[in-house]
């Protein structure tokens, strides 16, 4: 099971799950920082692919290094609540990868 914010994105990840021959993943639309598996159940892994100031670019696109202050707090605290969630999903003990 998958989330992503934005359906023209969801659409994109389902096309590519499909052509990997990983269709019967599903991909719902939705916010992660609050998102939950139907039931609430626990589960033995997850996957938080969080969204990134591309700053590790900066030697090949340095108009990306301006990325700071508020923007930067907002971002950083937008991946913190992600990984937050992810990890009140896991069962004791699962796996948590932060991409």
């Amino acid at each position: 099971m998958g989330v992503e914010i934005k359906e023209k994105r969801a659409k994109r990840v389902r096309e590519n799950l499909e052509r990997v021959g990983m269709g019967d993943v599903k991909v719902e639309v939705g916010d992660g920082t609050d998102w939950r598996p139907k039931g609430e159940a626990k589960v033995d892994g997850v996957l938080v692919d969080a969204p990134c100031s591309s700053t590790g670019t900066g030697r090949r696109n340095p108009d990306v290094m301006g990325y700071e202050g508020e923007g930067l707090d907002e971002l950083v605290g937008l991946q913190f609540k992600l990984v937050q969630n992810a990890v009140g999903m896991l069962k004791e003990g699962g796996t948590l990868v932060y991409r």
